[in-house]
């Protein structure tokens, strides 16, 4: 009897512990030897607020920081919302060795991101930026968010971080010293220059062959190449730190435009590549019916609201990815060589 009242009582405190919030989470302990620490999202404390324009002051109220849940995802993702998610974490730094320590965000559409330092409360640092303002507004310049960390030298490090926008919000979040970042991020940025420059090698050889043989089929795959580089560009945060980072509108509406016109573009190629025209009729209207949808959605990309369209996006680029890829298996089932490369290399 006795231990089964001790347990009630035990449960009764941590559903109180739970309800009221609790004051620090988890604390990141980082020693001498710690230079990349890797994701830090298991150690936040997260609350969603409905206005997106809360001020770090009211965030830091007693009835904002009872609302505090622990995250349980080391990578949080919560999908579109209108509203503002902020973020709280403390690290312990007094027995680094390196001081330059660094927080990089790896996602860089997002709109707003803003983090606040504070050491005993007080603020030490304030960066504002994100997807939606100039690039030039980044504290270092990267084509994803990197933000340098003051940590305390006689206390705990609080950081506090706020997301918001019309993209999928997400907080991929790591932290290492500076030099560990510059020294991985070299080998990163070589990959998507061999990257890019491959893809865009392939681009420029199929227009050749298009204007030596002049098969439509080429151009449609090179206009494919051209829009999914975009794309890529975009995902990657490359397009807004070398191309246009202070065209704002423009970036906002890049991201769908690249996106839209890739899934519309592979159409026709789709349908010339493996001749549905005259294998299958059901496959050749499926696959005009998506390019049709696709191009309207990347016109709309101008029009409309990036939160309304990039859902329309995501609506075609999966419908278009699943017709396409069945469209491949039904021509290698049917017989054709082609189809066979083209599916495979669907599937990769």
């Amino acid at each position: 009897m006795k231990r089964l009242v001790a347990l009630v009582v035990l449960g009764l405190l941590l559903c109180s512990l739970t309800a009221h919030g609790s004051s620090i989470n988890a604390v990141l302990n980082l020693d001498s030897e710690d230079r990349d620490v890797g994701w830090v999202g298991n150690f936040f404390e997260v609350v969603y607020l409905d206005k997106p324009d809360v001020s770090l002051e009211e965030f830091l109220s007693a009835s904002v920081q009872a609302r505090l849940r622990p995250e349980l995802k080391s990578v949080p993702s919560y999908g579109f919302s209108d509203g503002s998610y902020w973020f709280q974490f403390y690290i312990d730094g007094r027995k680094v060795s390196d001081a330059s320590w660094l927080l990089e965000v790896g996602y860089p559409p997002l709109d707003d991101l803003a983090v606040w330092v504070l050491h005993d409360e007080s603020v030490k640092a304030s960066m504002v930026t994100g997807d939606a303002r100039s690039f030039s507004s980044r504290p270092i310049a990267h084509r994803n968010f990197v933000f340098p960390l003051i940590l305390s030298e006689t206390g705990l490090t609080r950081v506090v971080v706020r997301i918001s926008g019309a993209s999928s919000l997400q907080l991929p979040m790591r932290l290492l010293t500076e030099r560990a970042f510059w020294s991985s991020d070299q080998f990163v940025t070589l990959a998507l220059g061999l990257y890019f420059g491959v893809m865009l090698v392939m681009a420029l050889y199929n227009a050749f062959i298009y204007f030596t043989v002049r098969d439509p089929a080429y151009l449609y795959y090179v206009l494919y190449v051209v829009f999914f580089v975009g794309m890529q560009g975009g995902l990657k945060g490359l397009n807004f730190q070398l191309l246009w980072g202070d065209a704002l509108s423009w970036n906002s509406e890049s991201l769908p435009f690249f996106i839209a016109g890739a899934t519309a573009w592979i159409g026709p190629f789709t349908n010339a590549f493996l001749g549905l025209k005259t294998r299958s009729k059901r496959f050749y209207n499926a696959v005009n019916l998506i390019t049709g949808f696709a191009a309207i959605v990347s016109v709309c990309s101008f029009l409309l609201p990036y939160a309304v369209v990039i859902k329309f996006v995501v609506l075609g680029a999966l419908g278009g990815a699943c017709i396409y890829f069945c469209a491949g298996l039904y021509a290698w089932r049917s017989g054709s060589v082609e189809a066979a490369y083209y599916t495979i290399a669907w599937a990769c």
